[in-house]
C-alpha cells in the first residue's frame, strides 16, 4: 500500500513549527529505510519550487493539480488546514497541532471564520486524526465534535543537537522564540521583567504576528535597563 504525505510546508530556509515538523518526518522516514513506500505531494504554488529542491529520499513528486488522479492508500496532510486531494480512493488522516483559533479571540474575524471552516472540513473528512497533544486532542473532541476513537495522540519528538566545545557561561538573559502575537502572551513576560533584577535581559526572537503592535507599546512602557 502506497501512503501520501503533503510535504508542502517542508519547503524553505526560515521554517514554521509545521514545516520542521514536516522536514523531520520526511528525513526520519528517509533514515528508517521506509521511504519506499510513501510518496511526497506538493500544492501546486511550492511544486516548481519542491523540483529544485534536493530532499533526503529520492521519491516522486507530484503537483496539486495531478492528485486526483493518484491512487494511494492513504493520504496525511501535516496540517489540518492543508486540505485534502481528490483522490480516487484510499484512507485520509489529518493532523492538528492545535485549535487556537477556535479557543479565543487570537485573529482576525476573517481568519477565524476561514480556519474554522478548513478544520471542520478536515475533521469530516478524516478516517483518523492525528493530534500532538492530549489537550489539541480534547479541543477537536470539544469544537469539532470528533468521538476520542477516531483521534490518536502523537507527541511531537526530540532533535537533539551535538553541542561542541566547552559549554558558554550563563547569562542572565530570559529567551522567547516564537511569533510576537496575541496567544503566544510575551506581553506578560514584558510586564514581569519589571519585577526581575536589573541585570537581566528579555530577548524575544520572532516575527510579527496578530496584535504585535499592542507588545511594542508594552515595551514602550518597560524603564531603561
Amino acid at each position: 500500500m502506497r501512503i501520501a504525505l503533503d510535504a508542502t510546508y517542508s519547503l524553505g530556509d526560515a521554517l514554521s513549527g509545521v514545516g520542521v515538523y514536516s522536514r523531520e518526518l520526511l528525513t526520519g522516514l528517509a533514515a528508517s529505510g521506509s521511504a519506499e513506500g510513501w510518496d511526497w505531494f506538493y500544492r501546486s504554488q511550492r511544486y516548481l519550487r519542491a523540483r529544485l529542491t534536493r530532499t533526503p529520499a529520492k521519491r516522486p513528486r507530484a503537483a496539486a493539480v495531478q492528485w486526483q488522479r493518484r491512487q494511494v492508500g492513504s493520504f496525511i496532510p501535516t496540517d489540518s488546514i492543508s486540505g485534502f486531494p481528490n483522490f480516487d480512493s484510499g484512507k485520509q488522516v489529518s493532523t492538528f497541532h492545535d485549535l487556537f483559533v477556535l479557543s479565543g479571540d487570537y485573529s482576525t474575524a476573517d481568519f477565524r471564520e476561514r480556519f474554522a471552516a478548513q478544520a471542520r472540513d478536515a475533521a469530516a473528512a478524516s478516517d483518523l486524526i492525528i493530534a500532538v497533544s492530549a489537550f489539541t486532542a480534547s479541543q477537536v473532541e470539544h469544537y469539532l465534535k470528533v468521538p476520542a476513537s477516531r483521534i490518536r495522540v502523537i507527541h511531537h519528538g526530540v532533535l537533539p543537537r551535538p553541542v561542541s566545545g566547552s559549554p558558554a557561561p550563563r547569562e542572565k538573559v530570559i529567551l522567547c522564540v516564537g511569533a510576537i502575537q496575541k496567544r503566544k502572551n510575551q506581553i506578560t513576560l514584558v510586564r514581569a521583567l519589571r519585577a526581575a533584577p536589573k541585570d537581566w535581559t528579555l530577548v524575544l526572537a520572532g516575527s510579527d504576528g496578530y496584535e504585535a503592535e499592542a507588545l511594542r507599546q508594552e515595551v514602550k512602557k518597560q524603564p531603561a535597563r
